[in-house]
């Protein structure tokens, strides 16, 4: 049995299915690429939310600290009139000592 003769393509069809697979191409990349970036925004707005509340809380440590820091102001001067509580230089507490267990601790930015 003899084989069925094939029409040869025309160029100009080849041209055009070859054009479209590639855009094709581009277009299935792009898409990938606008998923990743919606799952990186999504990502990126629950850590700001995180970051947010980190931000919140250390505000509110702020003004504990500066509401306590005046009240010992206070507290200064009944003690002495003559002190300036301004002149007491602050200190770091923990500076150059971490508890037992924390010695491989990183020391955190907030």
């Amino acid at each position: 049995m003899k084989a069925p003769e094939m029409k040869k393509t025309p160029t100009a069809l080849k041209w055009l299915a070859e054009k479209r697979a590639r855009i094709a191409g581009e277009l299935q990349s792009a898409d990938q690429v606008s998923q990743y970036l919606r799952e990186d925004i999504e990502e990126l707005h629950q850590q700001t939310a995180v970051i947010a509340e980190f931000l919140a809380a250390a505000e509110q440590k702020q003004e504990r600290l500066r509401g306590e820091l005046a009240a010992l102001d206070q507290v200064v001067v009944l003690y002495d009139a003559g002190l300036r509580p301004d002149s007491i230089a602050p200190i770091n507490g923990w500076q150059g000592r971490l508890p037992s267990g924390w010695a491989h601790a990183r020391p955190c930015r907030w």
